[in-house]
């Protein structure tokens, strides 16, 4: 068992109260000579004797680190707050750093499968963050987590919630107030008032501040820094470029939570899908076939949530959209309807709500959704309305309207995001059909197969996608750090999880898509962080509120101290 000679030195003379140079020369594996007087010199510098050599007396402060038992560095920690006026909070800290891993679960890829890695990263990550109410402290985090499991009535479910071990929980109670205990018996009062009574949340930023400067004098050398180099937008947000499968907002949803993370998917570029099928429904009774069709295509834009589709055979026009979307923009109305001035109404259609026979078309996309009349009238059946605007247009109004679409398809005047374009089109053998979608996902060979009842032929441009995060006001506003969306930030944080990669593992029906992220918000990618001296590369935990910091003025360089845990 080898223990730092500074601690060797410190003790022995708080034991002999002699020199004590001559006594580890003699010693079976003796230190050099020089070592030892720079441990002397250390711990003068730290003020644990009063001069640099074997003279030295111990002052108050050694001797109280040497009374506490524990590493030197925290012992200062623990006497400089107890000299500054803030004892509590540097004795729960000094305990919390003393601790050798933080209470929140643990997740690896190599060992869990992809859907309990993701939630636990995601679980976890948003656990730290609601703790760390923008300290940009990991000990400080856990601080404000040991008070509200102090309160808590059932800390079992405390523990569920939260994504805490509730053995490490305990364990880091009892060590903190063993701690406490300790110091006070060194005090001579009642540890009672060493305990903490006010939150680091709820605490004054002037006293917060001392703290930090404490550490950072006590721990300055394990400074590291970045520069950040990732890019936000002009108005804060921030966007990801996804390179991989195509993804939807349910893929998301296993890892982002709407409630909480702010966030929608932008396409860009097209999908083409052509075929052909038998015509002959649809040259002998046009009406029939149009009416049945129109609703398979409305059930599957409305399932995948496409803004805007529009399906012309010949000179007949037919443009659906939500209600919502309709009534959102005038510009939008303004534009359709003075191109062609179609007929206008708005139907409720209801979701499927799993009732009935489930398995073909009603269990899919194109039969997830009827009009209200036919659907039934279940209460409890979701309800989407739609707005139908049809017409019959000249050849040249069809040409333009069609150029028409794909501008509002890419302009940001427009609330529309997808853009879903249908024509068919009769020939001497057989009907064929083009679908082209603008931001829209590829339409999957099923459902081309309940839409037109056939097999069809896909050629597909490959369609760039982002995910675009809406700026956090409550980390924004961060008298600390201006920072980034918690949502960008935790794809950041399981994208690095996977070490050498920077990619994210989604379930995505029967198998798994990996979804690649810039390296630029990989954590530990292009050696990111450095030591503040020496400039040597430093590999920082993923999962932290503090390494995957995503600054909005980049800037401004980022500075951690770290001692078991990271502090901005």
């Amino acid at each position: 068992l080898r223990s730092p000679l500074d601690s060797v030195i410190l003790n022995l003379r708080d034991m002999l109260n002699e020199p004590v140079t001559e006594i580890l020369l003699e010693c079976l594996e003796a230190p050099d000579l020089s070592t030892i007087e720079r441990s002397f010199q250390s711990l003068h510098a730290s003020n644990f004797i009063s001069q640099p050599n074997d003279e030295g007396e111990i002052t108050s402060l050694g001797g109280l680190v040497v009374a506490l038992g524990i590493d030197l560095k925290l012992g200062a920690l623990v006497g400089l707050g107890i000299q500054f006026g803030i004892p509590d909070a540097t004795i729960e800290v000094a305990a919390i750093l003393s601790f050798p891993k933080a209470p929140w679960a643990i997740s690896s890829p190599m060992y869990h499968d992809t859907a309990t890695f993701n939630e636990l990263v995601s679980k976890t990550f948003t656990s730290r963050c609601y703790f760390d109410t923008g300290l940009y402290s990991e000990p400080m985090a856990i601080s404000n987590l040991l008070f509200d499991y102090s309160k808590s009535r059932n800390k079992d479910h405390f523990c569920r919630v939260n994504r805490l071990s509730g053995v490490r929980m305990r364990h880091l109670s009892s060590t903190v107030k063993n701690l406490q205990s300790r110091v006070a018996e060194c005090l001579d009062v009642r540890s009672e008032v060493l305990e903490m009574s006010t939150p680091f949340y709820e605490m004054h930023q002037t006293k917060i501040a001392l703290l930090r400067i404490i550490q950072t004098w006590l721990f300055y050398d394990t400074m590291i820094w970045y520069l950040p180099s990732f890019q936000c937008n002009e108005d804060e947000s921030i966007t990801i470029s996804l390179d991989g499968p195509q993804v939807q907002r349910s893929h998301l949803e296993q890892i982002l939570v709407p409630e909480t993370h702010d966030f929608h998917i932008e396409n860009r570029g097209k999908i083409i899908h052509q075929g052909n099928f038998d015509g002959d429904e649809l040259r002998s009774n046009f009406g029939d076939y149009m009416e049945t069709f129109s609703l398979r295509f409305i059930s599957y834009m409305l399932e995948k949530e496409v803004d805007f589709s529009f399906c012309c055979v010949g000179t007949y026009l037919q443009i659906i959209t939500p209600t919502e979307v309709w009534e959102k923009s005038q510009l939008l109305r303004d534009t359709i309807i003075g191109m062609l001035g179609a007929r206008i109404k708005t139907v409720v259609f209801q979701g499927n709500a799993g009732t009935g026979n489930q398995r073909g078309v009603r269990g899919r996309a194109c039969g997830a959704w009827y009009p209200g009349e036919s659907a039934g009238s279940n209460v409890n059946a979701p309800t989407k309305s739609v707005t139908i605007l049809s017409s019959e247009v000249t050849k040249q109004a069809m040409s333009l309207f069609k150029k028409e679409a794909e501008i509002i398809s890419s302009s940001n005047n427009y609330p529309i995001n997808s853009v879903v374009c249908t024509e068919i089109k009769e020939t001497k053998k057989n009907v064929s059909f083009v679908i082209t979608s603008f931001g829209a996902s590829e339409i999957s060979k099923l459902d081309l197969g309940d839409l037109f009842e056939v097999q069809a032929t896909v050629r597909a441009e490959r369609l760039k996608q982002s995910i675009i995060f809406a700026p956090d006001d409550h980390v924004r506003n961060s008298p600390l750090v201006a920072d980034g969306s918690e949502g960008a930030r935790l794809l950041s944080v399981l994208a690095s999880e996977r070490r050498k990669d920077n990619f994210i593992r989604l379930q995505s029906g029967d198998h798994e898509i990996d979804i690649n992220i810039p390296r630029t918000m990989s954590i530990n990618g292009k050696k990111k962080w450095k030591r503040k001296y020496g400039n040597g590369t430093v590999y920082v935990p993923c999962n932290s509120v503090c390494s995957a910091v995503l600054p909005l003025d980049r800037s401004k360089e980022i500075f951690a101290c770290c001692a078991n845990t990271l502090e901005l």
